[in-house]
């Protein structure tokens, strides 16, 4: 059983990654693709020319054509509602898998069939959806962004169907035994910012700009201000405001008072914008550092001149980093597969959570594959690495109260002319600054 504290603690990051579904999609506009050669690991050569010996070897190097019984990944994924609509998830999933299988014949020439079902995030919704999926009996659920895991993340935990990839969001998806996510959420994002903080910026007086309530506060404390002062910070202004407020004029210059090394945001989009044009209107040059799932081109647009400068966490190489190998494939294959969907941080995500799939599935071979062994694989992991993102264990220890986070690190970007660049060639992982306390 869960002990008080550890209860209060995956309430607490409930609620803090809830901050990342408010915010909704992170796009950006498509750009020229880099032209770049795909990376030698991934894409093998052609027939040799000059070694004729070995060609009776030739068709081991080529990928086994994908005619065996497919291998069966369910989607879920929640699009078409004003609650929150996320396709590029869907549509990154279907170019990794596409690429998948024709590149590399699937696994063992066994393809890679998508099932999908799409939901409008109510509970009745994706409880139906699960249920449809587990009608084509598959290997394991491919998440995108769905708020109604509370409903859908039990049925597939009874079916003992592995739940693997996406950004984790809400509760179930933290805490479930069957759920694994290569990438951490705000529940990794706000420890990463603080040792940023404090140890490059190095900075002595943060100030957290929250919501207005008790859930808000506790949130805060614990993400924010109690791995800050773990740190060294000496002063943490905690301010209130209101998530509906209009003008967040008072209370970015209540953050701004007694000059700051930087200001915390722990708010969503409507937040995040509002809070940049306070910014901007005050002609404050402290650093202000957003959620990552902030780092949203509309929410940029609706900030002005107050998202020049900004800071975000990034849970991936950002994706305008195309001397990444990793990322310029990515987005060469989503040129070639799906040209109009929107490159993002969440596409990213999907994109990535198949390419690591794949190649756990390809370790475990065609006819030892099932769910159960999926699982166990993955439970095995240590320092495993992932497509743009840093390594990854999953060992259920790597984020408190969190098992199903295998990676907690993040990037730290800044938005310079427009464009996101990273500022580092380094993770930051503050999981370690987290205490189940109370």
């Amino acid at each position: 059983m869960r002990s008080e504290a550890r209860v209060r603690l995956v309430s607490l990051l409930g609620l803090v990654a809830l901050l990342a579904a408010a915010c909704g999609e992170t796009t950006v506009e498509e750009e020229e693709v880099a032209d770049d050669p795909e990376p030698e690991e991934v894409v093998e050569d052609d027939e040799p020319e000059d070694e004729p010996e070995d060609e009776e070897a030739e068709p081991e190097e080529e990928a086994a054509a994908a005619d065996g019984e497919p291998v069966v990944m369910g989607i879920i994924n929640q699009e078409d509602t004003p609650a929150g609509s996320f396709p590029e998830q869907r549509e990154a999933i279907e170019a990794a898998v596409e690429y998948v299988n024709d590149e590399f014949g699937g696994v063992e020439g066994r393809p890679i069939e998508l099932v999908t079902e799409i939901t409008d995030g109510s509970p009745e919704s994706s409880s139906g959806a699960a249920t449809t999926l587990l009608e084509q009996d598959p290997l394991l659920i491919m998440p995108g962004t769905d708020f109604g895991t509370a409903a859908s993340l039990p049925i597939f935990e009874d079916a003992g169907v592995p739940y693997v990839g996406g950004v984790p969001l809400l509760p179930p998806e933290l805490t479930s035994e069957i759920s694994f996510s290569f990438v951490g959420g705000n529940v990794a994002a706000f420890p990463g910012q603080a040792r940023y903080l404090a140890e490059e910026l190095e900075a002595d007086h943060v100030s957290i700009i929250y919501t207005d309530n008790p859930a808000g506060l506790a949130a805060a404390e614990t993400f924010s201000q109690g791995p800050l002062e773990s740190l060294g910070v000496s002063e943490v202004s905690l301010i209130p405001e209101e998530a509906a407020a209009a003008d967040f004029t008072p209370a970015v210059s209540a953050a701004n008072d007694g000059d700051p090394d930087a200001i915390m945001v722990l708010f969503a989009a409507q937040g995040c914008s509002r809070i940049m044009q306070a910014a901007a209107s005050l002609g404050v040059d402290t650093p202000l550092v957003y959620p990552g799932s902030c780092m949203d081109i509309d929410v940029l647009e609706a900030g002005g001149e107050g998202a020049e400068g900004a800071y975000f966490n990034s849970e991936h190489i950002v994706y305008s980093d195309t001397d990444d190998e990793d990322v310029a494939l990515y987005r060469e294959i989503m040129e070639e597969y799906r040209p109009d969907a929107k490159v993002s941080s969440y596409s990213q995500s999907a994109f990535a959570s198949v390419m690591n799939v794949y190649e756990i599935m390809a370790e475990i071979g065609a006819d030892e594959l099932t769910s159960e062994s999926l699982i166990e694989a993955l439970r095995q992991t240590e320092d495993r690495e992932s497509f743009m993102t840093d390594n990854y264990t999953c060992d259920g220890e790597q984020v408190p109260g969190a098992p199903s986070v295998c990676n907690a690190s993040v990037r730290i970007v800044q938005i310079q002319d427009g464009e996101p660049v990273d500022l580092f060639d380094e993770w930051f992982d503050g999981s370690d600054l987290i205490e189940a306390e109370g």
